[in-house]
């Protein structure tokens, strides 16, 4: 995304133009879905889960690229001219199904219950089912192979990106694009007056919220 380098001119103009965007994420017609993005839009007529791959991208829900796109709204937020399509309420609920999808999803093959059918175990793999909250590509290996040693491939699926977003995106603190010492704080995902990657004023999202 270009969100994620922040490569969209910060002009109120492109900003304007090219933020809408962001609310598709909320329309349940286009990526918006209980436990994360999809990577396709439901409108789309390439939607479905009917083909037998394990590592497909025509509608199942991927956490490492929910953590993308979480870090180009926190850059949208921080570092950009104020706009109407995408509001701090809009981080927060993502990053919530972000989260959840670390510790109430579930996989498949373990002992199930009447609530959670598929599995118990709560898990992070590789894609997730972005209305049931359940394994893709764990399920169709048992489905297809369920003697292979490496249907638990996608185990510890546990990207550093969480750290990331929760550091810079909710608290506010950026390090600088040199990497270099010094470090400093952004202005978090309602912060005001940091820059996108390189430290500068404001506070955190947590202080700034309340």
């Amino acid at each position: 995304s270009p969100w994620y380098f922040s490569a969209v001119p910060k002009t109120a103009e492109a900003v304007d133009r090219y933020a809408v965007s962001f609310s598709q994420l909320r329309d349940p017609q286009g990526f918006g879905a209980p436990w994360g993005p999809r990577t396709c839009e439901r409108r789309s007529p390439c939607y479905n889960f009917s083909t037998v791959a394990q590592c497909n991208w025509h509608g199942s829900s991927w956490p490492y690229e929910t953590s993308k796109t979480l870090t180009g709204l926190a850059n949208l937020l921080q570092g950009y001219p104020p706009q109407a399509h995408a509001t701090h309420d809009d981080f927060a609920a993502l990053l919530s199904q972000y989260a959840r999808a670390h510790t109430r999803s579930h996989r498949a093959g373990d002992a199930g219950s009447a609530d959670s059918p598929r599995g118990g175990t709560p898990v992070v793999d590789e894609d997730l089912h972005p209305d049931e909250g359940w394994w893709i590509t764990r399920e169709k290996l048992l489905r297809t192979m369920p003697n292979n040693p490496h249907n638990d491939r996608g185990e510890h699926y546990f990207h550093s990106s969480y750290v990331d977003v929760v550091i810079s995106g909710l608290g506010g603190i950026v390090p600088p694009e040199s990497g270099g010492e010094g470090g400093g704080e952004g202005g978090g995902s309602s912060g005001g007056g940091g820059s996108d990657r390189g430290g500068g004023g404001g506070g955190g999202w947590a202080r700034r919220r309340g």
